[in-house]
């Protein structure tokens, strides 16, 4: 029936009580109420509940710490208790359910507890079960994250090896190098001095030549010098030759140690970013891991 205030008192608590799980427990805490939807819940007939107390739903460390006392005494001084909790049913499983307590009052005074409750076990479980592969996850991306460092830490040691022998080989070519231009300079000296003493040879000859008989014996070891004197050029042309080629591939050995020394430094500095990269990654992934943790705390209440 319905005045103008709305439903009676009567038919809304009787539509309460076959819509939802609902028990109710003296001041001791002393089950003296209880519907079928409370009792399936936890695994009960409402028989077997009646007269049993709320700590037998209770976990034991809970049943037997300071707050639990602490729930019943809010509840036997008029205060109403609202959170998710853990319970335990008829075969020793783990229970969660939405729950509502509420003190019943007759005038003034509270002579019961009402319970409302909403079983949550199947959602609780499925996000417990997305929170541990979360925390699997993170996991395993943090070992990865590990290794990749690790490995990456070797090859920049390795790169770092490579580096320096590049650079020792880069100096020992620029010394090549160096003595190949002093050579040079000496064979240059040489080649002169053969130029010159060609000459002297040839004056040599012209002055013989004017001698007539006299000068016929310094005519043969002037023709000796010059032939000796073109000796010489000759060999001095090869070894410029030589020279020459010592020095072409002395530079391209040299561009080519700087160049691979540049590419080397290059792949050095991608190797300290990624390195970094794996950093963040490691970081980001012991994040995951303490709010995983953190979120999976929530669940023991």
């Amino acid at each position: 029936m319905i005045d103008k205030q709305g439903f009676q008192d009567d038919a809304v608590a009787q539509s309460f009580k076959r819509s939802l799980a609902m028990i109710e427990f003296d001041l001791q805490g002393n089950v003296i109420w209880v519907n079928q939807k409370f009792a399936v819940a936890m695994g009960y007939t409402v028989s077997e509940m009646i007269g049993m107390h709320h700590s037998t739903f209770c976990p034991t460390a809970f049943a037997q710490s300071k707050e639990y006392q602490d729930l019943w005494h809010k509840l036997r001084n008029s205060r109403q208790f609202q959170d998710k909790v853990q319970r335990v049913n008829k075969k020793g499983e783990t229970k969660y359910l939405e729950a509502t307590y509420m003190p019943v009052f007759n005038g003034n005074k509270v002579e019961g507890v009402i319970k409302v409750a909403t079983d949550i076990t199947d959602r609780e479980q499925h996000t417990a079960q997305v929170v541990t592969n979360l925390q699997q996850m993170a996991e395993e991306l943090n070992r990865r994250a590990s290794d990749g460092i690790n490995r990456n830490k070797q090859l920049v040691q390795s790169i770092d090896l490579i580096v320096e022998e590049s650079i020792d080989h880069l100096a020992t070519l620029h010394t090549l190098e160096a003595q190949t231009d002093l050579i040079k300079g000496i064979t240059s000296t040489i080649q002169g001095i053969a130029s010159q003493t060609k000459l002297l040879a040839l004056n040599a000859a012209i002055e013989a030549a004017r001698a007539g008989e006299h000068g016929r014996g310094f005519d043969i070891v002037a023709k000796e010098v010059r032939k000796l004197s073109d000796r010489v050029e000759e060999s001095i042309k090869e070894i410029n030759g030589y020279m020459e080629g010592i020095i072409t591939e002395v530079a391209k050995v040299s561009k080519g140690t700087a160049q691979m020394q540049e590419s080397i430094q290059s792949g050095q500095s991608q190797v300290h970013t990624a390195i970094n990269d794996f950093l963040s990654i490691h970081q980001a992934s012991q994040q995951l891991d303490e709010q995983a943790k953190s979120f999976q705390m929530s669940f023991n209440i």
